[in-house]
């Protein structure tokens, strides 16, 4: 029984990285300040399967084990100190659908010279326990702010890493029946994730050399997985090629249509 717990202990986060929906709209202020609005949503249905999978596991000592919740307000006050020095909890709800289940938070920050995006999700999904420790890479988006008429924000992306050489290539020969298996479990694993990351100034934007402008918005990341697994071919592409980081996904995704990833390094934004 404790083989089984450690093994779920760590397959389980890789799966809620898959199934998450999170989205990030940072708004600035003409003097710096501003606001990260988090949205983050998972399948009702997963939820209650990783309840069923852990209340068989039993608990500790005879107690009984808590409901998993993807809304938890201690976890997402304690967040605030990986956005940055300054950064304070705002605020959260819990949200509901007729199939998706989580929250919604506001964070303020002080100074966006100091704010720091994490790109990968995988911190965001519910803890199935109380001493679990996020594993996610830290792939951070960094920002520097300058007051003036017009303002002008710079936005960084981390540098681009290449793969491992250490990443062997399987050679494992595998029938057709156990590789359509396989990739089917991908996809329902995939199948609901979302990355989606933008900057919002309080303001009228007068210059930027943002790939995807829309309005007063700047996508600086957009990642639908349903459409990467509706489109077969590119999907067992994908699968091959096992990116590690949010940077190596972008990289594999960045000429499919509907996909917004902005691959220049910098990002330059000028508003008043």
């Amino acid at each position: 029984m404790k083989n089984i717990k450690r093994i779920l202990l760590f397959i389980v986060p890789l799966v809620l990285c898959g199934c998450l929906e999170v989205k990030q709209n940072i708004v600035v202020n003409s003097d710096g300040s501003g606001k990260i609005i988090e949205t983050v949503m998972m399948s009702k249905a997963m939820l209650k399967e990783l309840n069923n999978i852990f209340s068989g596991l039993g608990s500790e000592k005879g107690k009984k084990r808590e409901k998993i919740d993807i809304y938890d307000k201690k976890k997402l006050e304690a967040d605030a100190a990986q956005y940055g020095p300054d950064v304070r909890y705002v605020s959260s709800k819990k949200l509901s659908t007729k199939t998706k289940e989580g929250y919604q938070v506001e964070y303020a920050f002080k100074d966006i010279n100091n704010l720091r995006i994490n790109q990968n999700p995988g911190d965001k999904g519910p803890k199935t326990s109380k001493d679990e420790k996020s594993d996610a890479k830290q792939e951070n988006i960094m920002f520097k702010f300058e007051k003036g008429d017009p303002a002008t924000l710079v936005v960084s992306f981390p540098p681009m890493v290449k793969p491992s050489k250490e990443k062997k290539q399987k050679s494992v020969r595998k029938d057709k029946e156990a590789e359509k298996k396989e990739m089917d479990e991908m996809r329902l694993m995939f199948r609901d994730m979302y990355i989606g990351i933008t900057v919002e100034p309080a303001g009228d934007i007068v210059e930027t050399d943002a790939t995807y402008r829309d309005g007063n918005t700047v996508t600086l990341l957009e990642i639908d997985f349903a459409k990467l697994v509706e489109n077969e071919k590119e999907f067992e592409k994908f699968a091959q090629k096992e990116p590690e980081t949010v940077e190596e996904t972008k990289t594999l995704l960045k000429n499919l249509p509907g996909f917004k990833v902005e691959m220049n390094r910098k990002v330059v934004v000028k508003f008043k």
